[in-house]
């Protein structure tokens, strides 16, 4: 696993940044380690067990945050392929399959150069909680990140959020909001065996097939009491 550094560009392409203790100073001053997939066997083996520790998981929450301006309103005119007489599948919304026409497409420039929400276009990450810690997973175009603290660290974690969206180049809105929750079921290590059977952190990101919500989502039902689409 990669030495601990303290983080700047943000950039974890086919890597896992993974802040074990995180706290309320700025993301830029926080210490991290790289986790490839190549060590999940190891964090499973327990040879990493000063870093992960293998807790029951007692609830879990899918966050949900609206991208905004000119950059949603680019990425919605290339995500729903305006090409005269093609629709596409859009498999990024929230628990919908939307056929969007071009027509839609002109509507999300249209929003995002006025400075509006992109309503079918959100950030998505997962939150995590055992007895000791709160988890937050998300993936972007930068790659994924995990970040750790205590219970009194939320709202922070949360607002840590936007600042990874940003750096994938995404602007959100200033507050997620809960999406999906659920009491939680299973043990924290299912995450990482889950990771390790999916090839999670090589597959590379991608708006179409391979975006937040495909990491969020199974995250989500594995841990979820009650599975849902």
């Amino acid at each position: 696993m990669g030495a601990s550094q303290s983080s700047n560009s943000g950039y974890y392409e086919n890597k896992l940044g993974y802040y074990p203790n995180f706290n309320s100073r700025p993301v830029e001053d926080q210490d991290y380690k790289i986790v490839e997939q190549r060590h999940l066997g190891k964090i499973l083996d327990g040879e990493f067990s000063d870093l992960f520790e293998d807790e029951d998981v007692e609830y879990i929450w899918i966050y949900c945050s609206s991208i905004r301006n000119e950059e949603g309103a680019k990425i919605g005119a290339i995500t729903l392929g305006v090409v005269a007489g093609t629709a596409t599948i859009l498999s990024f919304v929230p628990g919908v399959n939307l056929i969007a026409i071009p027509v839609a497409a002109g509507t999300a420039v249209g929003a995002g150069v006025s400075g509006g929400t992109i309503p079918f276009l959100n950030h998505q990450f997962v939150m995590i909680k055992t007895k000791k810690w709160l988890y937050v997973l998300a993936k972007g175009g930068s790659g994924c990140v995990c970040f750790r603290g205590t219970h009194s660290l939320k709202q922070h974690l949360l607002d840590t959020q936007k600042q990874y969206a940003e750096a994938s180049g995404l602007k959100t809105d200033p507050t997620p909001h809960v999406w999906k929750e659920d009491k939680g079921k299973g043990r924290l290590f299912e995450l990482f065996q889950w990771m390790k059977k999916e090839n999670a952190i090589d597959k590379k990101y991608n708006w179409a097939g391979e975006n937040c919500k495909h990491f969020a989502q199974p995250i989500f039902n594995l841990f979820a009491r009650v599975e849902r689409v």
